[in-house]
């Protein structure tokens, strides 16, 4: 999948950086793997926010993928806006 890439969106946090490292971490194994052009981790709590991250890549195709530990508001509500 060239010129394609992904975004893990997590709910991220404030006062745990590992939860942020842990995400990071993932994608930087999955885009070692391909076949995304770029793979990035975007927090609703931390940084890159959501808005940056689809902001950041310069594929012109996207596919964002919840990262939450369940299907709720975030998964629901935030990330489609």
């Amino acid at each position: 999948m060239t010129d394609v890439a992904l975004i893990l969106a997590a709910h991220g946090s404030r006062h745990d950086a590992g939860v942020l490292e842990d995400v990071r971490a993932l994608a930087r194994r999955l885009a070692s793997r391909g076949p995304f052009t770029e793979v990035l981790a975007a927090f609703h709590h931390g940084e890159p926010s959501f808005a940056d991250a689809l902001t950041a890549t310069a594929a012109p195709r996207v596919i964002v993928v919840p990262f939450m530990a369940a299907d709720g508001w975030y998964a629901q509500v935030v990330l489609p806006r």
